[in-house]
């Protein structure tokens, strides 16, 4: 039986010393481009799948990490799946491991039905238990509670999220469609756990 682990880019985790109780899972799952280097007490320091989207990264800048990783573009199937393919790993990036996966389309499942789009983190939990063999994932960083109020992310990148709060990033896109909902995402993922773990059988019962 899989343990696995579903870390995400919260800076709650600054909290907590989180990092070798991840590494202790079977597989570890992260999401999006945050760096492991200097945070490894809080988040551990191996990643087996990389889940995050292909539109909005740089894989010059992390070819060298991402060669010992899986990477899961999410919100990328058929067609895109194959730009995918021709614009970011050809000819400069052959040998990095891909696949695409959008739970929407791949296995019409969803775990909750929303008008705006759903996140990377919902994506990345999806796909542990529809394409890995996963008996049980293990989530840290998806507690609302501790994340409004600390950085929306655990590391800084330049971008216009550096030095805003969860609560202040959630409210800057409430009114867009590409504006996840956490807090309702993170409430029904709650919904299904235990301690925010949560086995194969909870997750079935909703999204079969």
């Amino acid at each position: 039986m899989t343990g696995c682990a579903l870390v995400s880019t919260s800076g709650s985790l600054l909290r907590h010393h989180y990092g070798p109780a991840i590494d202790a899972h079977d597989v570890v799952v992260r999401t999006g481009t945050a760096p492991l280097r200097g945070f490894e007490r809080h988040v551990g320091n191996r990643t087996d799948f990389r889940v995050m989207s292909p539109w909005h990264i740089n894989l010059r800048q992390l070819s060298r990490v991402l060669r010992s990783e899986t990477i899961v573009y999410t919100k990328a199937v058929g067609h895109d799946c194959a730009v995918v393919h021709r614009k970011l790993h050809r000819p400069d990036f052959p040998d990095l491991k891909y696949t695409c996966f959008d739970s929407r389309h791949d296995h019409n499942c969803s775990l909750m039905s929303s008008s705006r789009d759903t996140s990377t983190g919902l994506e990345a939990f999806s796909f542990a238990f529809l394409r890995l063999p996963c008996a049980s994932l293990t989530l840290y960083g998806f507690t609302t509670r501790e994340a409004l109020d600390m950085p929306y992310h655990y590391y800084t990148d330049g971008s216009a999220r550096d030095n805003k709060t969860g609560r202040v990033w959630y409210k800057s896109r409430s009114d867009s469609r590409w504006g996840h909902d956490f807090i309702k995402e993170h409430e029904a993922l709650y919904a299904l756990s235990t301690n925010w773990n949560i086995s194969r059988s909870s997750f079935h019962g909703k999204c079969p």
